[in-house]
């Protein structure tokens, strides 16, 4: 059921979404634009989903 919501976000959309919700935790305090935290490694590789007879 989310799947169908969730997909018709545009990247556009949460881009804006993410944008505020920094500033917000700016003005809150919660954030200091001294330090930033960032977790966006992408990697390609040959690894697949793991199923029944790949886990024996």
């Amino acid at each position: 059921m989310f799947q169908s919501y969730i997909s018709k976000i545009r990247a556009e959309s949460l881009t804006k979404l993410m944008v505020e919700i920094n500033k917000i935790t700016i003005e809150q305090g919660y954030e200091d634009l001294v330090s930033l935290r960032q977790d966006s490694t992408v990697i390609e590789t040959n690894v697949h989903y793991p199923t029944n007879n790949s886990l024996v």
